[in-house]
């Protein structure tokens, strides 16, 4: 494992660690739904087995602290989703053909990148209902594709650098496909509905944007490492 993926690996380690602890606390603290609904996707499925421990009540509590039943569902569930993601998912995938790995990457940071999709989605409803009647189709449209577009852009990046780091960029080109598939399939329902051509178009962006911005993404970040390369190999 060179440098640059032994990096993203312990950054990515860390950032869930950072989130899982604030959401934790939040949701400790406001009960807040949301923080709850983030943590149970950074776990899933493991995380599921943490509803079993709901029934169980706690002898000592604390004046001026949260519950500690309260904490009981939520902290197993980020135990448990860091022992799924950090220690049983890369020692099965030590044990997997290169390839299977690969796509098994893919697949995961597509699922993830759905997740945020959502999660993105959920503070800008209000925003989003305010807009429908003072913008046109096409900009509504595009407007809703943020979320996923950023998330494509995201996942592009992420596979771009931990397992499509030269030529030809399939797996890239692989996860693109799967956001283009994705989104194909939340609007087939309306895609060849009889509407207006602004609102065809503003649909059509919302299956396109988020494979597109996958593909520039992660094929911009290789590109990138390729000439920072040529540039120290030139030195």
């Amino acid at each position: 494992m060179d440098k640059d993926k032994s990096l993203v690996i312990r950054s990515v380690r860390l950032a869930w660690i950072v989130v899982a602890v604030v959401m934790i606390v939040v949701v400790a603290v406001t009960s807040a739904e949301i923080p709850a609904v983030v943590l149970a996707l950074m776990s899933f499925p493991a995380g599921l087995l943490a509803n079993f421990l709901a029934p169980f009540s706690l002898p000592v509590r604390v004046v001026g602290l949260p519950d500690p039943e309260v904490l009981v569902v939520p902290v197993a569930m980020g135990v448990l989703g860091f022992i799924q993601w950090f220690v049983v998912v890369p020692r099965i995938a030590a044990k997997l053909s290169d390839s299977v790995r690969r796509a098994l990457v893919v697949l995961v940071v597509w699922v993830l990148a759905q997740a945020a999709t959502i999660l993105v989605s959920m503070p800008l409803n209000r925003v989003t209902g305010k807009m429908v009647c003072e913008v046109n189709a096409i900009l509504f449209h595009a407007w809703l594709a943020i979320p996923a577009t950023v998330a494509a852009a995201a996942g592009g990046l992420a596979v771009s650098s931990l397992v499509d780091r030269q030529p030809p960029r399939r797996w890239t080109l692989l996860l693109g496909c799967l956001f283009f598939v994705a989104s194909a399939a939340l609007q087939a329902n309306v895609l060849f509905d009889e509407q207006s051509t602004s609102n065809r178009i503003g649909v059509l962006l919302e299956v396109l944007l988020p494979g597109c911005a996958c593909i520039l993404a992660g094929s911009f970040a290789s590109r990138s490492r390729q000439e920072r390369g040529a540039g120290v190999g030139s030195q």
